[in-house]
């Protein structure tokens, strides 16, 4: 994946039961309910599915606060 191909970069939580998008303001949060990731998809508005597998059109890390940084950094996302 290319990084100007990006077109959604967001933050979701995951657990066994539910994978939810993440709000701004709980990036930071710690939470027991799941953990959270960064992902970035070549699709406009894109939401993974709770099973979706890494592919050519979608990657994801688990979520860090540095790493949150940097994509800010380089990434055209006003948070």
């Amino acid at each position: 994946m290319r990084w100007k191909d990006v077109e959604t970069i967001e933050v979701y939580r995951i657990n066994k039961y539910f994978l939810s998008i993440e709000k701004p303001e709980n990036y930071n949060k710690f939470s027991l309910l799941g953990q959270k990731f960064i992902y970035f998809s070549t699709k406009e508005k894109y939401i993974p599915s709770k099973t979706e597998k890494v592919s050519s059109e979608y990657i994801n890390l688990h979520w860090r606060k540095e790493a949150w940084d940097l994509v800010l950094k380089y990434s055209d996302i006003k948070r």
